[in-house]
């Protein structure tokens, strides 16, 4: 894989263990330089190791980053997504099936400083964590903000405005707990600047 150094675009990449043969390692990444889209696919099998959580940050020309979460209940891998480190230039990012009540402590303003789009969809998120409504101040360049299928997450739309004040477009669908909320939450809902 890491042959493959002009590679710009990876779609399905999925990680699994050591104990198969043909598995994947997040590591293979580090060498693709060029890449700009990469979407990763998590399985039950699916392993990361201590010495990989910086790999994705050395990636610098990464825009948009998927990370789909998919038949994987296990708790440790859920840990070590919390821990990875971010590329620095990411545009756009897309958690899908993600299983733990708060999203990972890199999902915040100071940490992805260009993000312009957001999407969380199918996960047991309860509530953003502290990391999301940035301690410092600092926040959010989001422009678009995708929330789907998230019956637990509890979140009002005036911290979304504060947090996010150059938000232009929201997409929700299937988020009961949402308040306020300028669009419809329990089916497909739109809203746009």
């Amino acid at each position: 894989m890491g042959r493959l150094s002009n590679l710009q675009e990876l779609s399905g990449f999925k990680l699994v263990g050591a104990a198969n043969k043909d598995a994947c390692k997040l590591r293979e990444l580090q060498n693709l330089w060029r890449l700009k889209v990469l979407r990763i696919n998590m399985c039950e099998e699916s392993e990361i190791e201590e010495e990989e959580l910086t790999v994705l940050s050395h990636l610098k020309q990464l825009k948009v980053l998927s990370i789909n979460a998919e038949g994987c209940d296990k708790e440790e891998i859920f840990q070590k997504l919390d821990r990875l480190s971010p590329p620095p230039h990411l545009q756009e990012l897309y958690l899908r099936y993600y299983r733990g009540i708060f999203p990972p402590q890199w999902i915040n303003p100071t940490s992805l400083c260009h993000l312009q789009y957001l999407c969380i969809e199918n996960g047991d998120l309860k509530s953003m964590n502290s990391s999301f409504e940035d301690i410092n101040g600092t926040t959010w360049k989001v422009e678009g903000l995708c929330l789907k299928f998230l019956a637990r997450l509890h979140m009002e739309w005036e911290m979304v405005q504060r947090m996010m004040p150059q938000i232009r477009y929201v997409e929700v669908s299937h988020c009961y707990m949402l308040k306020s909320f300028p669009c419809n939450i329990e089916k497909l809902g739109v809203w746009r600047k």
